[in-house]
């Protein structure tokens, strides 16, 4: 599988996982079908300063007595895939948190601040 499609998989999980800022703090876990019985496991400590506490990325496979290590698993692979989890998990948040910032600030328009005071429209209130 190539690589562009293992990230675009892993931001897609971290978007689904994390959709407000409130559900970053606590322990996680995501799973990205990597082959036929293999997956790439990402455990995963965040604490209470949204400080990234620990993290891992793990080859698993699926054998008769369940999920087990893979030994066949790419070095350069799961360092990769770790370090691309830290940054689309950070990227993942400063997005949630500009998009938070904009919806405090989010200005008012004129019709907004008509229909707020009891008018029902601009033109209403020019009457008045």
């Amino acid at each position: 599988m190539k690589l562009i499609n293992l990230l675009k998989s892993l931001e897609a999980e971290i978007a689904d996982q994390f959709e407000a800022l409130e559900s970053f703090p606590g322990a996680g876990e995501i799973e990205i079908k990597y082959g036929f019985r293999t997956v790439l496991y990402f455990d995963f400590f965040i604490n209470e300063k949204i400080e990234l506490t620990s993290y891992s990325c793990n080859q698993m496979m699926m054998t008769n007595e369940g999920w087990v290590d893979d030994p066949t698993a790419d070095d350069d692979l799961i360092t990769v895939m770790e370090k691309s989890f830290y940054l689309l998990l950070r990227e993942r948040y400063n997005e949630l948190e500009e998009k938070a910032a904009e919806a405090f600030i989010k200005p008012i328009t004129p019709d907004e601040a008509i229909l707020g005071i009891g008018f029902a429209s601009v033109a209403d209130s020019y009457k008045q």
